[in-house]
């Protein structure tokens, strides 16, 4: 008896990995375990991980973690789906209990993903386009942002002292906001980045308390 239940549930357990995508109508992917998903299969880094799974599976495949998570590992594949046809892949699953306590309903940019929500998206994109965002001049800046990051990462690094990654990437990303605001930038090493985020870490502390 025990025997032939260790089989079943053996049995069950390659049907449920293998089959459960198909009956899902989802892409392929690595065979999940009943409520541990794919968890167990993550232990290398991700990004590796998801590499290797498209070599073996295509460009979109399933990870369960533990629900389905549907990954596209190719640019043009992202391209055509995500850029070109946003409207149609831009929904997502939802929190919905966890959004009526906080928000009073799956309400915003961040979260909806409704009719209002797309009319506030398209009014957010043109705001931001009148004021200069994705134009070339912006983009520039940010290759320049970009190259001085790794050129201090670089420096930093020869030097022998530990390299604060997060710390960069928000000047980087702080002075491209500044500029977009008030149509100038800072450097990096200015005092009223500092100032700035101590303001803001001031505010946010105040309102978690």
């Amino acid at each position: 008896m025990i025997l032939e239940l260790i089989i079943a549930g053996i049995v069950f357990i390659v049907a449920y990995g293998y089959l459960i995508n198909r009956t899902r109508g989802l892409p392929p992917g690595p065979p999940p375990l009943p409520l541990l998903g794919n968890a167990l299969s993550l232990g290398e880094p991700m990004d590796h991980t998801f590499l290797k799974w498209s070599k073996q599976y295509g460009p979109v495949f399933t990870v369960w973690m533990p629900g389905p998570v549907v990954v596209i590992a190719d640019h043009q594949t992202l391209q055509d789906t995500i850029v070109k046809q946003g409207d149609l892949f831009g929904d997502r699953a939802l929190p919905i209990n966890q959004l009526k306590m906080l928000a009073d309903g799956p309400y915003g940019l961040v979260f909806c993903g409704n009719d209002v929500w797309k009319e506030q998206r398209r009014f957010a994109l043109h705001s931001l386009k009148d004021i200069g965002f994705l134009s070339a001049s912006l983009q520039e800046s940010a290759k320049t942002y970009a190259q001085q990051i790794v050129a201090d990462w670089k420096k930093e690094g020869k030097e022998g002292r530990n390299v604060d990654v997060t710390e960069n990437i928000m000047y980087g990303v702080a002075n491209l906001i500044w500029q977009l605001t008030f149509g100038r930038t800072l450097g990096f090493k200015d005092p009223l980045f500092n100032k700035v985020e101590e303001i803001i870490h001031r505010e946010l502390r105040s309102d978690t308390l």
